[in-house]
């Protein structure tokens, strides 16, 4: 039970990563461009 318990564990956090990680990326990017924008003025 244990380590059934741990494999849908990880399933889910490798589900949420995935979920969240592009929504970090829009972050990024969107943080660098307004980066460059502060920087080109």
């Amino acid at each position: 039970m244990a380590t059934s318990d741990g494999q849908a564990l990880s399933h889910w956090d490798l589900l949420l990563s995935l979920g969240i990680a592009p929504k970090i990326a829009a972050l990024v990017a969107l943080s660098a461009a307004v980066a460059q924008e502060e920087r080109a003025t």
